[in-house]
């Protein structure tokens, strides 16, 4: 499968929220409280997704003309974050790509080491590809307190 991977564009924001919310809903809905889940649902936002194209660096996987991946990288705070798939593509090594061009470009910003809090599904994604547990954090959204993983890798 040929994958183009390239920076995003603001005509982009609508494709990014909808492929978000969209895999949110399919994959992610069962592993968060109501509260938590509406949470990123929001996040996912149109609004939400045009914020984040100000403040960090949001990478595209295209087929054709097709969003089948994105991933959003915090320079400043050293961390991958909203990193999605297309759900009916998870598998196919979209996402393997993906996160090697997210990393490839950290290193070229001189970052040696990266960070981030993958889901409860994602876990094993990470940890296959070099991430480790290096710790835990509270997450409180209204009434609902979860514990997240943070998982770092050192970047060669």
């Amino acid at each position: 499968m040929k994958i183009t991977i390239r920076n995003a564009r603001k005509q982009d924001a609508k494709k990014i929220s909808f492929l978000r919310r969209d895999t949110l809903k399919r994959i992610s809905s069962q592993e968060y409280s109501s509260e938590i889940f509406d949470y990123l649902l929001d996040w996912a936002s149109l609004k939400r997704t045009l914020e984040d194209m100000k403040n960090r660096k949001i990478f595209c996987a295209w087929k054709g003309n097709k969003l089948i991946g994105t991933a959003d990288l915090e320079v400043g705070r050293k961390r991958i974050g909203g990193f999605f798939v297309k759900a009916d593509l998870i598998g196919k090594g979209i996402g393997s790509k993906l996160l090697e061009f997210v990393e490839e470009y950290a290193m070229k910003k001189g970052i040696k080491k990266l960070n981030l809090n993958p889901s409860p599904y994602a876990f094993n994604f990470y940890k296959k590809r070099g991430y480790k547990v290096i710790g835990e954090k509270n997450w409180e959204i209204k009434s609902c307190k979860e514990k997240l993983k943070i998982m770092g890798k050192k970047l060669k």
